[in-house]
């Protein structure tokens, strides 16, 4: 049989600090992005066989970033409407700055294309038109100079002088990770 509990004694004195642990990954030092949201229609004789924007272009500039390692995000929803037949639909990623392609999508499947006045919504269940989703990241290393990305969209051939092409929720985010 155990007998009742008694006073608590003084607190103890504390012990010796223990060693540091293992440091842990490094965090995000700068973000910037962009986010054009609207759904918008690229004339057909004007994407045919060379690379244009959306009328409102989904291009991040970011002014003289701090040189480092950076983690480079894009996103599209793309649609060929009716008008644009079955021409090869493209998207890519530019770097403007660099001059060069961060990101292609070539897609000639034609399955089912949409209406050329605006893309399906998600509750549009029976509407047609095949939305192609278009993203990737890569990691870069910047030197400080002033950046630009834009996203950018063609049709191989196109003489339709009603949109074409379609895209939306376009987004660009550059990350500095080291």
């Amino acid at each position: 049989m155990q007998g009742p509990q008694g006073e608590p004694g003084p607190p103890g004195v504390d012990g010796a600090l223990g060693p540091t642990g293992p440091a842990g990954a490094p965090g995000a030092l700068t973000v910037y992005r962009l986010a054009i949201e609207a759904d918008q229609g690229i004339i057909g004789n004007t994407i045919s066989g060379v690379f244009q924007a959306t009328p409102t272009p989904a291009a991040l500039t970011v002014p003289a970033p701090v040189a480092g390692t950076y983690l480079l995000n894009w996103y599209a929803e793309v649609m060929r409407t009716s008008a644009g037949g079955s021409s090869l639909l493209f998207a890519r990623l530019r770097d403007v700055t660099a001059g060069a392609t961060r990101g292609l999508l070539r897609d000639g499947s034609a399955v089912d294309n949409g209406a050329t006045g605006g893309m399906p919504n998600d509750t549009d269940l029976f509407l047609p038109g095949d939305i192609l989703p278009f993203s990737g990241s890569m990691v870069l290393t910047l030197t400080g100079a002033d950046q630009t990305f834009r996203l950018e969209y063609a049709l191989s051939t196109n003489a339709s002088p009603a949109e074409a092409l379609r895209a939306r929720r376009q987004r660009i985010t550059l990350t500095r990770i080291e």
